[in-house]
């Protein structure tokens, strides 16, 4: 994280760099009620000295763990607050990542149309930006989601397809593999005669 960059304060901006590892040393420790403690610290001191960076990335993490707790409206509103940051700064990847966190939000909510809409979004932004990579990791994700969910598979094969077209003109061998491995479990599911009523 670059906390330090751009110092306006270089000492508050350290005392948050500081809280801010603090926070995630506690989540992944389980921690999350201190977790969340250190993260708003460190957006608290990153506010005060102006260091915009370093609150969209405490926004982040504080809505990783809104989602966590299943508070998805304050995690949508964090995540929005940051998303606002990383655009104004051209953070192109860390809006992704933004985009992506909203869409888990509506999947844990198990509100799946709303999640295909977000990764509309986030599609349409990698592709914008020019990561395709990212376009082809979120038409693998939006496949699977019809596939499991919303139970169209016509649409769930196309998406597939297409990340596996992306997939190999970049070489990613290892993603091919992932995608492949869904295909052929969509077309088993697809293949199987229906039970009688």
């Amino acid at each position: 994280m670059l906390i330090l960059s751009c110092a306006s304060n270089p000492f508050l901006q350290h005392q948050a760099e500081r809280f801010y590892y603090q926070g995630q040393s506690l989540l992944s420790q389980g921690r999350t009620d201190e977790a969340y403690e250190k993260f708003d610290q460190s957006f608290k001191l990153s506010e005060k000295a102006g260091h915009r960076i370093g609150m969209a990335h405490n926004l982040n993490e504080k809505a990783i763990i809104y989602t966590a707790k299943s508070q998805y409206d304050n995690a949508r509103k964090s995540l929005n607050d940051a998303m606002e940051i990383y655009k104004d700064l051209e953070m192109n990847p860390e809006v992704s990542k933004a985009l992506n966190n909203l869409a888990l939000t509506y999947l844990r909510e198990k509100r799946f149309q709303e999640a295909i809409k977000q990764y509309d979004v986030l599609l349409e932004w990698d592709r914008t930006t020019g990561n395709r990579l990212g376009a082809a990791i979120v038409l693998n994700q939006m496949g699977w989601v019809y596939a499991s969910f919303l139970k169209n598979p016509y649409k769930a094969y196309n998406m597939y397809s297409d990340a596996r077209n992306i997939f190999t003109e970049l070489g990613k061998l290892e993603h091919i593999k992932v995608v492949e491995k869904n295909i052929d479990m969509l077309l088993k599911q697809v293949s199987q005669p229906k039970p009688r009523e």
